[in-house]
């Protein structure tokens, strides 16, 4: 998962010798060099590990993964600087490929809080666009014909409809124009809301999906260890509706 690889990031690509001789030669800003450089990752590792603030899903990645980029890439470091090309370096090497992942594309770009935001190249931009509006026509235009229901000829002799040109455009324009960031606006948005669901049920990181299972490390104790099965589900879910 996303967040545990990050995790492993800051351990893996940053020996400590390295650290260490960085901050006793320059004592006077590594320190803080050092900070900046690993604040961007741990704000990272907060909202994937978190359960509350933007919606999870599949859409999170890419953008995230560029703001993190974004921010490193801000400032020149004078003394960590190849501690941070290092972090840079591994970061492409492990999700440079998702960005031309149709699926992750589509999660980001259907996504209510990024929308094309996060994606600087304006030709880029106009792409995802086009490739968004391709699955809109897809979905809203293919003929889907029931045997039971048509006759021979009525299924041989199906001609494509001449549709106004701009009509899917239409909603993809002013989806991606839209400023409310909230899931709720999916509902002006028919076919936008269909392919969101569709490619941000998965969620990016395992976080939420374990936090049950340290809820029932806290319930089950040696004072409680005849609970049955299905008490011991009833009280998890109590517990985890009493923070929502």
């Amino acid at each position: 998962m996303l967040s545990l690889w990050l995790g492993q990031l800051v351990w893996t690509t940053l020996p400590g010798w390295l650290v260490r001789l960085s901050l006793l030669w320059r004592p006077e800003g590594g320190l803080d060099e050092y900070m900046e450089v690993m604040k961007p990752l741990a704000v990272v590792l907060d909202i994937l590990q978190g359960d509350k603030g933007v919606f999870l899903g599949v859409g999170l990645v890419l953008p995230l993964i560029t703001r993190l980029k974004d921010l490193l890439n801000q400032r020149v470091y004078l003394h960590l600087g190849p501690i941070r090309d290092r972090v840079l370096e591994k970061i492409d090497k492990r999700f440079d490929k998702l960005f031309e992942d149709p699926w992750y594309l589509m999660a980001a770009l259907t996504h209510p809080c990024f929308k094309a935001h996060w994606i600087k190249d304006r030709r880029s931009q106009e792409d995802a666009k086009l490739k968004l509006r391709q699955l809109i026509q897809d979905a809203a235009y293919s003929p889907v014909l029931e045997k039971s229901k048509t006759s021979l000829a009525e299924e041989f002799l199906v001609f494509d409809d001449i549709h106004p040109s701009g009509r899917p455009d239409d909603e993809v324009d002013r989806f991606l124009k839209d400023r409310d960031t909230s899931v709720g606006m999916l509902d002006n948005y028919p076919q936008i809301k269909a392919l969101f669901i569709k490619y941000n049920t998965v969620i990016p990181t395992s976080a939420p999906v374990e936090r049950p299972f340290s809820l029932a490390a806290l319930i089950l104790t040696i004072r409680r260890n005849k609970l049955s099965d299905s008490m011991l589900e009833m009280l998890i879910f109590f517990k985890i509706a009493l923070n929502l």
